[in-house]
């Protein structure tokens, strides 16, 4: 009882952030959200069909649109379906257990990293900035649901995998990061990826250079090796079992000649997916007008954030506690 009293005293304002977040989002979800399927939630409905006739397989499980194997998504749906009668809220609430976890597994190294490095206790104020990025994460909650469920819950697999990557960049003896990280990548790209895992092999690559380049233990090891050539094995069986039939007929090499071609759009294309991270589409078109120039100039900000948070990460030698700057 005492160690629970201290838990609620200690993180007493972040607690309350997370219980305010939640009661928002379930009175929004419970007052909004329609109990019907719609846009690409009705693409599972013949896979139910097949099972309540008996005749399900493997193959009408592993849904595919465009690039996306929806596998996770098809499993969640089936069990909703189950369960509780293709009731959509589900999805709601999953996106926002979801982000809970997300939320708690970053709040969690966030007081840790700065309660390791702070002489002083500054504990009020961890607080009170974690609750801005508390916010900034909640606000993606409950989402549109549907099959961008999958990709959620492969978020939450990712930052998983990448907390056992960062423990075998600072610890190579240790077994079960090693395993940790072979089942939880894996799970991720196979299953709740949805082919958005481009972003993921490159900050593995990254992490290794930057370990054989700046930290001071410099060997990589054979578990780290193997982790990364793992992470390129499943993403290349991924690709191999899953053709994607492009719409203007290019191939990949071809859409890297058009992102080369036409760089001033793909720059503005990168600031603005940036920008998405505080600013929503429905932000931008109902309260901006869809103004192109604050989305940009939002994106440079964060960018120079983001620099400037890596410039910081290196000059203060984080890379001693933490390889994988979260």
């Amino acid at each position: 009882m005492k160690f629970f009293f201290n838990i609620v005293k200690n993180n007493f304002l972040v607690i309350c952030a997370f219980i305010f977040f939640i009661l928002l989002i379930v009175f929004y979800i419970n007052r909004s959200f329609v109990d019907v399927p719609f846009l690409d939630g009705l693409m599972p409905l013949p896979m139910v069909e097949k099972y309540f006739k008996g005749t399900l397989t493997f193959k009408d499980i592993n849904l595919r649109w465009e690039e996306h194997r929806l596998i996770g998504y098809s499993l969640i749906y089936l069990l909703n379906t189950i369960l509780f009668g293709l009731n959509m809220k589900v999805e709601a609430y999953i996106f926002l257990l979801t982000y809970f976890l997300i939320g708690l597994i970053i709040y969690i190294f966030y007081k840790r990293f700065f309660v390791n490095n702070l002489k002083k206790d500054f504990n009020v104020w961890i607080q009170i900035s974690y609750i801005s990025i508390l916010a900034i994460i909640f606000r993606h909650a409950p989402g549109a649901s549907s099959m961008t469920t999958q990709f959620v819950i492969g978020t939450l697999f990712f930052i998983i995998a990448a907390i056992f990557f960062d423990q075998m960049c600072l610890d190579r003896k240790k077994i079960r990061p090693f395993i940790g990280f072979l089942i939880s990548i894996a799970i991720y790209i196979l299953i709740f990826s949805g082919a958005y895992f481009g972003g993921a092999l490159f900050s593995l690559v990254a992490c290794l250079l930057f370990k054989s380049l700046v930290s001071k233990n410099k060997k990589i090891g054979v578990q780290l090796i193997a982790s990364v050539l793992w992470t390129v094995i499943l993403i290349g069986g991924y690709m191999y079992l899953t053709p994607v039939n492009s719409y203007d007929g290019n191939n990949l090499f071809g859409k890297i000649g058009i992102f080369l071609l036409r760089f001033g759009e793909t720059i503005k294309a990168f600031l603005a997916g940036l920008s998405a991270i505080t600013l929503d589409i429905h932000t931008i078109s109902e309260r901006l007008g869809n103004n192109e120039l604050i989305v940009l100039i939002n994106g440079v900000v964060l960018l120079i954030l983001g620099l400037y948070s890596i410039f910081r990460f290196i000059t203060l030698k984080i890379y001693k506690k933490h390889i994988y700057h979260y």
